[in-house]
């Protein structure tokens, strides 16, 4: 009697404890492998993943097209003190569809018309992230209608929320005075 009761104490109590044991020791062993990965990446770069993503996707070598970095280089040039520059900013991180409407369908589609879009550029105050001015630079691509009916939708969009949208036509250099008088109205 003794012997099945000491058995079944080993079956329901030591054997889930070994298990758990054994996990963790998996989790640790797991873990220990990534940290051996990540320190033979180089440095800001994640190890690679072994995942079926890693067939499909690839990350750019850069954020901004050569003529958006040389406007880019001007634009810092051209902000007063106490703005910043973001780049590629969302339409859904600038606008949202207006609180209040019930209709869901009609919320949802006006949400898909803004969330897979974006703006050159967006100047903020850098002391509270208020919204200054949005700025796109039009290359060819703006040339085709769709590109086109795109950019008269931002611009609605942000005449009818209030904030300043200008456009400046892609060019080899760019004078930061020329800028500012832009952004700013210093004519």
């Amino acid at each position: 009697m003794l012997l099945s009761i000491i058995i079944a104490v080993s079956l329901f109590v030591l054997i889930p404890l070994g298990v758990r044991f054994a996990a963790r020791k998996t989790l640790n062993s797991f873990i220990e492998d990534a940290v051996l990965a990540a320190e033979k990446t180089e440095p800001g770069r994640a190890p690679r993943p072994s995942h079926e993503l890693a067939g499909q996707f690839e990350a750019k070598a850069v954020l901004l097209s050569p003529a958006e970095q040389r406007f880019h280089q001007e634009l810092k040039a051209a902000l007063r003190p106490g703005h910043e520059i973001s780049c590629k900013v969302r339409l859904e991180d600038v606008f949202q569809v207006k609180r209040g409407l019930s209709d869901k369908r009609q919320r949802h589609s006006l949400r898909n018309r803004i969330k897979s879009r974006h703006l050159d550029f967006v100047v903020t105050n850098a002391a509270d992230s208020l919204i200054v001015s949005l700025v796109e630079l039009d290359d060819a691509s703006h040339r085709s209608q769709k590109a086109q009916a795109t950019d008269r939708f931002k611009d609605e969009l942000a005449r009818v929320s209030g904030l300043k949208l200008h456009r400046f036509p892609a060019r080899a250099r760019y004078a930061a005075t020329d800028i500012q008088a832009s952004l700013y109205g210093d004519n």
